[in-house]
């Protein structure tokens, strides 16, 4: 289990019912200015995207250590990344359809990451309209891999 320190609260677990509370909440507290293109507060994030985002936390973590300890044996990166990709699995890979939440998500767990120093990342998506939404730093699939 993943302890849930400060930065990580948001993906803390919820029930249907208190998640739905939260989200009428941040709907009648934001929902106008969200559609307004306005700067609002992350909605809450319901229990799938919370399992998720506790899982992800645990492979950054994992990655976090490493590099650490690593960095501090005199590894380089490819020594002390390829330990870890021995041991653990650590790729995600996040679909849905258009409205399910992947965006915000994906903006939690920047937060996470920034506030605990887990590194960084770098956010794709297929289409350019879908970049926009998307924190950054973003880029299209085939600009990220340098494909025409």
């Amino acid at each position: 289990a993943v302890a849930l320190d400060a930065p990580f609260t948001a993906f803390a677990p919820i029930s249907k019912e208190a998640y739905n509370r939260a989200r009428d909440e941040w709907q009648r507290q934001h929902l106008v200015d969200f559609k307004k293109g306005k700067q609002v507060p992350t909605p809450p994030l319901n229990p799938q995207q919370r399992v998720a985002g506790r899982r992800i936390v645990e492979a950054l973590r994992v990655l976090s250590r490493a590099r650490r300890n690593g960095l501090a044996a005199g590894q380089t990166r490819q020594q002390w990344s390829a330990a870890v990709a021995a041991q653990h699995q650590l790729h995600f890979l996040l679909h849905g359809a258009a409205g399910t939440g992947k965006s915000h998500l994906m903006t939690a767990l920047l937060q996470a990451m920034q506030t605990d120093d887990l590194g960084t990342a770098v956010f794709s998506a297929y289409t350019g309209v879908a970049v926009t939404s998307l924190p950054l730093p973003a880029a299209t699939c085939c600009t990220l891999m340098g494909l025409p």
